[in-house]
This record gives structure tokens, C-alpha cells and sequence, in this order.
């Protein structure tokens, strides 16, 4: 029976000694963790203490480890009741209390070196040696009693007064400590000669085992454990520590007939460490035996995680099909590979990469959809290798050497033959083996899912591109109307001055007033000819240099004509030596174009209009240059501002929905972001925020930000 408490105590050690250094190294600086591990730590050396003080070989050991556990028992219930304080967050209230309490454990255990507190040890039950209190002992169990009493008021009180995550918190406190606290309790019955085994002591282990519950499952002090592999790997060394104790114990008991505590607990937490490291060791072990005795193992699986991740980063599908190949000439010792794509309009395969010796002819080959050899890779779906081709296949044969293939591997997506991937000899010139064929057809499965990830993003872009034409055309058209009217008064002038120049050509000083106002009249026409003209040509994005003023001031040019039918005020606060910026201008201009007439569509008669740039630091890393353009018109309802940059969404009776969506769009592909405020009523306003280091900005991801 004594076996039994000796494992509970060392169960009960060397548990709550790991949980509480758990809890401590997950947030050192927390007051509540530094007492929690405190206080683990005196449960430990009290429970360490009481399995020494039964395995004690004499007396004098037998009271030496007596006291030694009571200085643990004297501290735990002063620090049980500082971690209640401290994780009820109750400490400055009760700052006094605490006070008191230490003052008077400090009192005790000066006492405990001496018989007025234990004053001897003697067989008790069946313990050989036991404490025997001293006179003053029971000067400690009414501060133990206080304590744990009080310590239990204050939690009941906070729990009844919590609810959610807090109160399931301190359900498990709760739970733990009447656990631990009165199992433990029953250790008092023997000191007094009550003839009754401490079997509560017995439990007290599970304290430390329902708080780590707690802490996992429900964030017990704001410990946030989400890594499934360290929970089980906790449970899973627990479950193999605790029997190998047990076995340990009984067979140094059978075989030497006496139970060595150190050792034991040497060799159970060598066993420990072995089982914690074995995981971490195996991967180690295994890649060393596959780098030596697998060598083509090894290689072919550092070859299919290097090919996904090369699948994952590259969306060019140039780029992508030139990796595909150099890979697997590198990494599979293959001399030559080409890969043939399907160009669905024209409807033929065509090679989109090559690398090896004879490869260079395929430049120009190209076979058709009903080609008896691709015919025959999409009927049979499998690889067809040409040393196996039989006499009456020739014609495979054929064009398997027309396109430098030894092995051809189908890329086929939903029965559909999208591509072929040849394959020539071996740099070792060995057959290809089963595990090739595996590895292939790995490998064509990967590499099919990421071309048509790359045709698809292709195809995105393309049309991105025409839909930002069709918003600039769709923009052109609103400005021709009012253009060409800005256009003829000027020419009226010019006419007008024309017809009387025969007349007043004596005239010097009409002469001179004619070339000034012409002069100035065509110069005005010319302007606005060569910004229709720039706004209207398409081009590839150009990052330049570029001063947003001058921009915004020719955008506002624009709409000038706009602007005088509806009689409305620009207001312009453009900020004065502004950095220039690096944008790409058409893009920009379709940017304020956009807004802009947005805002005079928006705005009703005699309304106001205002743009202002200016520099604005979010943070010492992002400095952006801002363009705010306010209107007074009627604003936008609340329902309607999240879905104002959804393409072909619109508001108006007439519109293609697109103005906004491309806008956002282009602001994102400079790492930008867009910010709306709106208010019926009384107007919306359009920041727009250009980085002035774009290149730090990448890959963050902005989203627009309404509010």
C-alpha cells in the first residue's frame, strides 16, 4: 500500500511541477503565471517530500523530509490564495488581506525547524514513518483553513456573478481545487491519530491534471493552446511515464527489496526524455537511411515537394512550363523534355518549352487535335513509353522521336487532353522503372492543375484589360459630347476674327489682339485634343515618375465642360512640393476621370466640388500620397455603399457598373487602397491612397475601407 502513495506522490510532483512551468513559459511576464508556477512548485516539494518521508531509511531522514514538506504545505495555501486574487483580478483590494497572510506564513514557518511545530516522526497505519505535530501546529491549520475558506468564498462569489469563457474558467478552478484541497485534506487525519488512510491524497494529482484541461480546452489564464500534436504528445508521455513508474517500483522492490527513490525517478525521466525526443529524432533518422540506402527514393520525393511548390508560386504560364521541365531534367537526370500545350482556337498541340539536345527543332512542330498519336494518349489515358510499342504502332513511334520523347506523359483534365509531357533517355541511360511511372504521374496530375490555373489567370487578366478599355470608352463618350461644344466656341472666335481681318488688316492693334486670342483659342483646342487623345489610347501600365497635381489638373480640365452645365464649383487645395510618385499616368487619370465624373453626375445645380492632394503617414514604414475628392450631392445609402465597387453594379439608369470596380482595382495594383465616407444628403468623398514606396507595400493585400 505504501507503493502506492510513494507513486502518487511523485505522480502528483513531478505533474503539477510541468504544469506550472508550462503556464510560467507561456507568458513570463504575467503576475498570475509567476504565482501559478509558485505555487505548482510548492505542491511539488510537498508532494516530492512525503515520498521521501515514506521511503525514509531512519528516523532522522524520516523528520528531515517531514519538515522539508511542511515548508510546501505552510506555502500553499497563502499562494493558493494570491493566484485567486490575482486571476479574479482582485489585487489591489485585497493588497491588506494578502498582506496579513504572508506575515503570519512567514511567523509559521520559522516555527517549522522546530518540535513546536513537528516534533517528531512515528509509525502511523501503515506508513513506518508519519509527522507528529507539534504544540503549535494548530497555529497552521486555522491559517490553512482561512485561507482555503476564504480563497473558496471569493471564487463561488466571482463565479456567480460571471457567465461564458470566465465562468467556464471558474467552474474548473472550482472543480479543481475542492479536488485537491480535500483530498489532500485527509492528510491531517493520521498526524492526530485518526485511524484512517489518507485516501485523498491519493486524487490529488487530479488538480494539476483538470487545470492543464482547463488551459488547453478553455484558455485558462489567457493561454491560447491551438497545437493538437503538443496536447497529445502531453497525454501520450503522461500515459507511458506513469505505468513504467509503477513497473519500475515493483520490480526494484521484488529484486532488491528495497525502493530507491533518486534512482528510480533517474531512470523514469531518462525513459521520459526518450519518449519526448524519439519524434523529433525519427524524421532525422529516416531522411539519413533514405539519402544512403534509397537514394532514388529520397530524390523523388525532394523532387515532388519542390515541383508543388514551384506549381503554387508561378501563375505565368511561360515561366511555369519552363520550371516543369527544367525540373525534371535536374532533379529526375533526364537529358531532354519537351511540354506541348493544346492552343484551343487554333486546335492544335504546340511546344511551349523545350530543354535538351535536339529539342531546338521542335520551334516550329506542331501536331493537330486528331493526330492518331494524341488520339491514342486520350483514349488510353496512361503513358505511353516507346520501347513498348509494338510493330503495328510505328506511327507512334514516329512522332514519339519527332518530338525527342522516350516517354510520353498525358496532362488531361476531365477527359480532356490539355497536354503531353516527353520525356527523353535517362542521363544513366536506364529503363524507366515503376517508380518513375509513379513519380510521373504525380508529377502530370500536379503540373495539369497548375497550367490551368495559369490559362485562367491569363485569361483574367485579359480581361481586366478589356474592361478597363470599355470603361475608358465609356468615359470618352460622356466627355465628346461636351468636348466638342468646348471645341466650337473657340472656333467661332477664330472664325469670327477671320471674317474681319480683310477688313481691319491696316489694323495693327487688331492685328495683335487677332494672334493673341487665336494663338490662345487653337493652343486651348490642342490641349484638349492631346488629353482626349492620351486618355483614349490604350497602353501597357508604365510605372513613371509623375506629379499627381499635374494629373488632377488635367483631369479637371476635362471635365470643365461638365461642370458649366450643372453651374458647379471646383474647389481645388492641391498641396504644394509633393514627392512625385511612381504610377503609371493613363492608369491614374482613368482613376480621377472616373470619380470625377462621378461626383458631377452626383452632384445636383449650383453644387460644389472639391479635390485636394496632400501627404499622409500611417506609420514610419508607409507614407502615401492622398487625393480626396468631396461632392455635395445627395450621398449614397448605407445598404449600397459595400457593393459601389462590384463590377456592373450601378445605381444610375444609364452606366455599364464598371467605372467604380476598375478604379478600385488599378488603386490596388499600385498597392493603394480606397476609403469612402458618405452621408445622405450632405455628400461622398473618395480618398484615394498612393504609396509612396509601393515596393514595401507588396503583398500585404489592402482592401477598401468604407465607412
Amino acid at each position: 500500500m505504501v507503493n502506492w502513495y510513494i507513486g502518487a506522490s511523485l505522480l502528483t510532483a513531478v505533474t503539477s511541477f510541468l504544469v506550472g512551468l508550462f503556464v510560467f513559459l507561456r507568458d513570463k511576464t504575467r503576475t498570475v503565471n509567476r504565482i501559478y508556477f509558485l505555487f505548482n512548485l510548492v505542491i511539488s516539494g510537498w508532494s516530492f517530500g512525503f515520498a521521501m518521508m515514506f521511503n525514509a531509511s531512519s528516523k532522522t531522514m524520516g523528520l528531515f523530509w517531514a519538515r522539508f514538506l511542511n515548508v510546501g504545505a505552510i506555502l500553499i495555501p497563502v499562494l493558493f490564495l494570491h493566484f485567486c486574487i490575482s486571476f479574479l483580478k482582485l489585487q489591489e483590494k485585497k493588497k491588506k488581506s494578502l498582506i496579513t497572510v504572508y506575515l503570519a506564513t512567514s511567523v509559521i514557518l520559522g516555527l517549522n525547524f522546530t518540535n513546536l511545530h513537528i516534533q517528531d516522526v512515528a509509525p502511523k497505519l501503515f506508513f513506518q514513518y508519519y509527522s507528529v505535530p507539534g504544540k503549535l501546529y494548530p497555529l497552521y491549520l486555522c491559517m490553512f483553513f482561512y485561507c482555503i475558506i476564504y480563497t473558496f468564498y471569493l471564487l463561488f462569489k466571482e463565479y456567480k456573478g460571471s457567465f461564458g469563457l470566465k465562468q467556464n474558467q471558474l467552474r474548473y478552478v472550482l472543480i479543481a481545487s475542492i479536488i485537491g484541497f480535500g483530498g489532500g485534506s485527509t492528510v491531517f487525519l493520521p498526524m492526530f491519530n485518526i485511524q484512517v488512510p489518507p485516501l485523498g491524497y491519493l486524487f490529488v494529482s487530479l488538480y494539476s491534471v483538470i487545470v492543464c484541461y482547463a488551459i488547453i480546452k478553455h484558455r485558462l489564464m489567457d493561454i491560447n493552446i491551438i497545437v493538437k500534436k503538443g496536447t497529445i504528445n502531453f497525454l501520450f508521455m503522461t500515459l507511458i511515464f506513469l505505468p513504467s513508474l509503477g513497473i519500475g517500483i515493483f520490480f526494484e522492490k521484488l529484486i532488491l527489496g528495497f525502493i530507491n527513490i533518486p534512482l528510480t525517478l533517474v531512470i523514469s525521466l531518462l525513459f521520459l526524455v526518450g519518449i519526448y525526443l524519439s519524434p523529433k529524432v525519427k524524421p532525422q533518422v529516416e531522411e539519413v537511411v533514405d539519402r544512403v540506402i534509397f537514394k532514388d527514393k529520397y530524390r523523388y520525393q525532394k523532387t515532388l515537394r519542390e515541383f508543388s511548390k514551384v506549381m503554387v508560386s508561378i501563375l505565368d504560364l511561360q515561366r511555369l512550363s519552363q520550371k516543369i521541365i527544367d525540373t525534371l531534367t535536374k532533379d529526375v537526370e533526364i537529358e531532354g523534355a519537351s511540354l506541348f500545350l493544346l492552343d484551343e482556337q487554333k486546335g492544335w498541340y504546340y511546344p511551349v518549352a523545350y530543354v535538351g539536345a535536339g529539342c531546338d527543332e521542335l520551334k516550329k512542330f506542331t501536331l493537330t487535335k486528331d493526330n492518331p498519336f494524341y488520339r491514342r494518349l486520350k483514349k488510353r489515358k496512361d503513358i505511353i513509353i516507346k520501347e513498348e510499342l509494338h510493330q503495328s504502332e510505328k506511327v507512334y513511334a514516329e512522332t514519339m522521336e519527332k518530338m525527342c520523347a522516350e516517354i510520353s506523359v498525358p496532362l488531361l483534365l476531365k477527359d480532356e487532353l490539355v497536354g503531353v509531357l516527353n520525356l527523353n533517355h535517362k542521363s544513366t541511360r536506364d529503363m524507366y522503372n515503376r517508380e518513375d511511372i509513379d513519380l510521373l504521374k504525380t508529377l502530370a496530375n500536379q503540373a495539369t492543375i497548375a497550367i490551368e490555373n495559369a490559362k485562367m489567370y491569363d485569361a483574367l487578366k485579359k480581361t481586366k484589360v478589356r474592361m478597363q478599355r470599355a470603361d475608358r470608352l465609356a468615359s470618352l463618350g460622356t466627355l465628346t459630347a461636351g468636348l466638342a461644344h468646348e471645341i466650337r466656341n473657340p472656333l467661332v472666335a477664330v472664325k469670327t476674327f477671320l471674317q474681319l481681318l480683310p477688313e481691319k488688316f491696316d489694323d495693327e492693334e487688331f492685328r495683335n489682339y487677332f494672334l493673341t486670342v487665336a494663338s490662345g483659342e487653337v493652343e486651348r483646342i490642342s490641349s484638349l485634343i492631346t488629353e482626349l487623345l492620351d486618355f483614349s489610347r490604350p497602353s501597357e501600365p508604365q510605372l513613371r515618375e509623375e506629379n499627381i497635381n499635374e494629373i488632377l489638373e488635367k483631369m479637371i480640365t476635362l471635365i470643365t465642360t461638365e461642370t458649366k452645365k450643372k453651374n458647379l464649383k471646383i474647389t481645388k487645395q492641391l498641396a504644394e512640393n509633393l514627392p512625385f510618385i511612381q504610377v503609371d499616368k493613363d492608369q491614374i487619370k482613368q482613376v480621377f476621370l472616373n470619380i470625377l465624373l462621378n461626383a458631377v453626375q452626383a452632384t445636383p445645380e449650383n453644387g460644389e466640388i472639391m479635390v485636394v492632394s496632400r501627404s499622409f503617414t500611417k506609420s514610419p514604414e508607409e507614407t502615401f500620397l492622398q487625393v480626396e475628392i468631396r461632392d455635395t450631392g445627395s450621398g449614397i445609402l448605407p445598404q449600397e455603399l459595400e457593393y459601389i465597387f462590384t463590377p456592373f453594379y450601378t445605381t444610375k439608369s444609364q452606366g455599364s457598373g464598371l467605372g467604380l470596380s476598375i478604379t478600385h482595382q488599378i488603386v490596388e495594383e499600385h498597392h493603394g487602397y480606397i476609403e469612402v465616407e458618405s452621408q445622405l444628403g450632405r455628400g461622398t468623398a473618395f480618398t484615394v491612397n498612393l504609396p509612396l514606396n509601393a515596393n514595401s507595400l507588396k503583398q500585404k493585400g489592402r482592401e477598401v475601407s468604407i465607412q
